[in-house]
């Protein structure tokens, strides 16, 4: 029978992992220097692999459980008669362009308010409003 899973243990190493990897260090200098036993760094670490490949082997089939689950769903469900239709009026097509000295392009729609137009271009041209 497997012994309990001591979650203080784990998370501790999962500490010293994060540390080890963070230092640089070889795994015996990092044991020497946090007075761990290489037996038991090896250990652990050949331990936590294999939980987390398991714990992400389980993860990994729920998704496509539900993945199928879904897929079913939509198969048995009727496709609708009737959907909604919106029509969304688009963006007037420019009635003018107007060319600014360096080159920029303003496209003016129709309805455009004169004075305001007035007022873009002197401040393009580099003119007082």
């Amino acid at each position: 029978m497997a012994r309990p899973i001591d979650r203080d243990k784990e998370q501790f190493w999962r500490q010293m992992f994060a540390r080890w990897t963070a230092s640089g260090l070889s795994i015996a200098a990092f044991c020497e220097d946090a007075r761990l036993s290489q037996q038991s760094f090896y250990r652990w670490r050949r331990v936590l692999r294999k939980r987390t490949s398991r714990s992400d082997q389980q993860r990994r089939s729920q998704a496509v459980d539900a993945a199928t689950e879904t897929a079913a769903t939509a198969i048995a469900r009727p496709l609708p008669l009737f959907v909604p239709l919106v029509v969304e009026r688009t963006a007037a097509a420019a009635v003018l362009e107007v060319v600014v000295r360096d080159g920029r392009v303003i496209r003016v729609p129709a309805g455009f308010d004169a004075t305001t137009l007035a007022q873009v271009l002197a401040v393009l041209e580099g003119q007082p409003c």
